[in-house]
């Protein structure tokens, strides 16, 4: 089950999403679940000042690509939160802008198999001097859960 939520808090939004799995879990999904979770990890790694979000896209779903599943990664890599949940910078491999220092941005890859199911993970973080700092904190290892929450 993949939860995308939020909340806006003195007029600042969050975004944030996670993957569960109910019951037990496929070797395949597991083996997505790994795949998005160390390309969500590669592209946190990567951010810092001056970077263009183009070669931040790159780097992400370069990965996943290398993988074997870049066909199924339909989407932007990221985004910028403030105001709106949605805001530059559009991170995605037409992008044209820079990190620049105290935006705020989202890294959330994400592989979606048809006929067997998705996995996605975001974490907002923060673009400092010294690289990423992840804002958000749910945890985003698998969690699974036998007969409900």
């Amino acid at each position: 089950m993949i939860i995308d939520f939020g909340c806006q808090v003195d007029g600042y939004c969050t975004d944030e999403t996670c993957t569960i799995s109910l019951g037990e879990t496929s070797k395949e999904m597991k083996d997505i679940y790994a795949v998005v979770r160390e390309a969500k990890q590669k592209g946190t790694d990567a951010v810092r000042v001056g970077l263009p979000v183009r070669e931040l896209d790159m780097i992400v779903r370069g990965f996943i690509e290398e993988k074997g599943y870049g066909e199924f990664f339909g989407h932007g890599t990221g985004h910028g939160v403030g105001i709106a949940v949605h805001e530059p910078p559009a991170i995605t491999a037409k992008g044209e802008e820079l990190l620049e220092e105290h935006m705020v941005v989202t890294i959330e890859p994400g592989i979606y198999l048809p006929h067997v199911g998705g996995v996605r993970l975001e974490d907002m973080v923060l673009v400092t001097e010294n690289g990423a700092e992840v804002l958000t904190r749910l945890r985003k290892d698998l969690f699974e859960t036998q007969g409900g929450l």
